[in-house]
C-alpha cells in the first residue's frame, strides 16, 4: 500500500513539474510603445533548406508552402537532395511567398546546396556532381551563375575537411540537425530532457540542448581571412525523425522547425512580385552576406538593426567599407527586461561589448567584423542562468 502511495505521489509530482516547466517563456522583450524606426533597408525573412516527400522529407511542397505562408515567411528555399530534374523549375510566388528551387548534392563526403534560378544542366547522378561542383567551385562565380553553400559543414559522415574551394559563397555556420547531434555526443543527459520538453515547452528545450557552433564560426573566420564567404541559418527540415527502417515520427514538424530560427536578408530595393528578378535579389543578397540570422523562437528581430556609418552614409551588413577616422558600428534593438550582451568581433575574436540601446562600437582598425547578440536567461529549476545567442550578423568588410 506504501509503495502504491508512494508511486502515485512520484507521478504527482512528475506531471505538476512538467506542468510547471510547461508554462516558462523566456521574457525576452517588453511591449515597445516606440514608434516603429524607418529602416535604412528593405529586410525578408526567409527558410533556406528544406526538403519534402520528393527527396527525405515527410510531407508535400504544397502542404510545407502553406505552412510557410501561415507563418509569414517572404521566401522559402526546397533544397530536395539530389534531384534528377535535367532542368531545375522556375521560382515562383504562392501569393505573398516567393518559392526558390534549389538542390542539395553530395559532393565528396560532403553536401553542397545550389541556389541558381538560372543553372543549366544540372548533375543528374553523383558521379556527374563530383565533377560539375569540382569546376563550379574552382573559382569564383558571379551573381548569374549561381550561389554555393556547405550544408552542415561538420555534421557526422558528411563534415567537411581541408580548405574551402574559392567558389564556395557561404557554410551553415548554424544547422538544427548538427545542433541537435553536437548535443547527442557531448550531453546525453541533456539531449534526452530536451527530446522530453520538446512536446510541451519548445523554447526551453533550445535553450538547454543549444551549445554555440563555435568550430563552424571558426572555419568561417578562417576562410574570410583569404576571401569574402558568409554564414547562413539551415533548417534542414523534414519533420521525418527515423525509428527503424522505414518507420518514422513526423518531428520536430516543420511548424516547429520553421519556428526556431531563419534568416534575414537586407535589400536596397524591395521585392517588387516578379519571381525571377526578386529570386536573383534574395540569392545576392545571401551571397554577399546582406543578412543575418536570428533564433525567433526567443523572439522577433523586428527592432533589431546593425549598420556601419560612415559619416552620414550608412553601409549593411556584408558591404566592403574604406575605414575613416570616426567611423563606427551602430546596434539597436528592441527593450529587454532580461541581462543582454552585444558583442563585437573582429577577425573572430572578441573586439569590444555594450549594455546599452542603441550603442555604437567605434572602429579604428581595419577588420573583418561582425555583431553578436546573446541573452542571460533564467530557466525554471534546476537549469540555473544560461547565455543564450539571440543573433548572429554577417560580416562588415572593413579596409
Amino acid at each position: 500500500m506504501k509503495r502504491i502511495a508512494l508511486l502515485g505521489l512520484c507521478v504527482t509530482f512528475s506531471l505538476a513539474y512538467f506542468l510547471y516547466l510547461s508554462t516558462y517563456r523566456a521574457a525576452t522583450f517588453t511591449e515597445s510603445l516606440e514608434a516603429p524606426k524607418k529602416r535604412a533597408h528593405h529586410r525578408y525573412r526567409g527558410i533556406t533548406h528544406i526538403h519534402s516527400l520528393e527527396s527525405t522529407g515527410s510531407e508535400s511542397q504544397a502542404y510545407i508552402i502553406q505552412v510557410a505562408k501561415d507563418m509569414g515567411f517572404d521566401f522559402i528555399f526546397f533544397t530536395e537532395v539530389n534531384p534528377r530534374e535535367q532542368k531545375p523549375s522556375a521560382p515562383y510566388y504562392s501569393e505573398d511567398l516567393l518559392v526558390i528551387p534549389g538542390g542539395e548534392y553530395t559532393y565528396m563526403d560532403s553536401r553542397i546546396l545550389q541556389y541558381n534560378v538560372s543553372a543549366k544542366n544540372p548533375p543528374e547522378t553523383r558521379g556527374q556532381s563530383q565533377i560539375y561542383f569540382a569546376d563550379r567551385m574552382s573559382q569564383r562565380l558571379s551573381d548569374e551563375e549561381g550561389f554555393i553553400a556547405l550544408a552542415h559543414p561538420l555534421l557526422r559522415n558528411h563534415a567537411w575537411s581541408g580548405d574551402l574551394p574559392k567558389g564556395m559563397d557561404a557554410i551553415e555556420v548554424v544547422n538544427l540537425k548538427r545542433m541537435i547531434e553536437a548535443s547527442w555526443t557531448s550531453r546525453k543527459f541533456s539531449f534526452v530532457l530536451s527530446s522530453l520538453l520538446f512536446p510541451i515547452s519548445p523554447q526551453l528545450a533550445l535553450i538547454n540542448l543549444y551549445q554555440n557552433p563555435d568550430e563552424e564560426f571558426a572555419l568561417l573566420d578562417r576562410a574570410q581571412a583569404e576571401r569574402s564567404i558568409t554564414g547562413m541559418f539551415g533548417s534542414d527540415a523534414t519533420a521525418k525523425a527515423i525509428i527503424f527502417g522505414n518507420t518514422h515520427l513526423k518531428i520536430p514538424s516543420y511548424e516547429q522547425t520553421f519556428a526556431v530560427g531563419s534568416n534575414y536578408v537586407l535589400l536596397k530595393s524591395e521585392l517588387t512580385g516578379n519571381s525571377d528578378q526578386d529570386a536573383k535579389k534574395i540569392i545576392s543578397a545571401l551571397k554577399h552576406g546582406n543578412s543575418f540570422m536570428a533564433f525567433d523562437l526567443l523572439g522577433r528581430p523586428d527592432e533589431f538593426s546593425a549598420a556601419y556609418v560612415k559619416g552620414r552614409k550608412n553601409y549593411m551588413i556584408g558591404e566592403k567599407i574604406a575605414r575613416k577616422a570616426g567611423d563606427r558600428i551602430v546596434v539597436d534593438m528592441p527593450s529587454t527586461p532580461v541581462v543582454y550582451e552585444v558583442t563585437l568581433l573582429r577577425d573572430g575574436v572578441h573586439e569590444a561589448f555594450l549594455h546599452s540601446r542603441p550603442g555604437e562600437f567605434e572602429i579604428t582598425r581595419p577588420g573583418i567584423y561582425r555583431v553578436v547578440v546573446r541573452f542571460l536567461l533564467e530557466l525554471p529549476l534546476p537549469f540555473g542562468k544560461k547565455w543564450m545567442p539571440w543573433i548572429y550578423t554577417n560580416s562588415f568588410f572593413v579596409e
